[in-house]
């Protein structure tokens, strides 16, 4: 599918990874269905050199922080995406009850009155400390390895106790 995707020259493509899903996903979609992040992002990432694409390639579903982000982005990811973890940042409490429009918090509503109790201010300054967060660490991770930028780092700086993911990658056995 992706080589026949990156046929039509794309800016960027995001691959959904397993773990992802939003508060109105059933459980057995959510635990279930997607792709194992460490094996698509390895595998993506070799279509891609071998392509010569220059398609930024994004990949969302189940990472929550900076370490994971890292790890992603050593095994070949360009950019990831964090939505639940963003949500949470501004406020989400996890009812998991998006779709309904009744959502506690007033993140996922268009009720008026369930609206007032989510601050649009206090929300925003969440985030931004979140992300800021999140970049001091990603930043700390790049010099701890000896790189000036996260997206220096590569498969060379990735290993894995796992024997099975050892296999069936290109990560090499701790």
């Amino acid at each position: 599918d992706l080589v026949f995707v990156l046929r039509s020259a794309p800016d960027f493509f995001t691959i959904d990874c397993r773990g992802g899903a939003t508060g109105a996903a059933p459980n057995f979609i959510r635990d279930h269905i997607c792709l194992p992040a460490i094996y698509t992002i390895r595998k993506v990432r070799k279509i891609l050199d071998k392509t010569g694409s220059k398609a930024t390639f994004c990949v969302t579903g189940g990472f929550r922080d900076s370490t994971d982000i890292a790890k992603a982005i050593a095994l070949g990811a360009d950019a990831v995406a964090l939505a639940t973890t963003s949500l949470i940042a501004i406020g989400c409490q996890q009812y998991r009850i998006c779709n309904t429009g009744n959502c506690p918090v007033g993140i996922a509503t268009q009720d008026p009155e369930l609206r007032k109790r989510f601050s649009i201010e206090a929300s925003a300054e969440r985030f931004t400390n979140f992300s800021k967060a999140t970049m001091n660490e990603l930043e700390t991770l790049a010099r701890i390895n000896g790189y000036a930028d996260i997206h220096q780092l590569g498969i060379n700086d990735v290993f894995t106790i796992s024997n099975e993911v050892s296999a069936n990658t290109d990560i090499g056995y701790a």
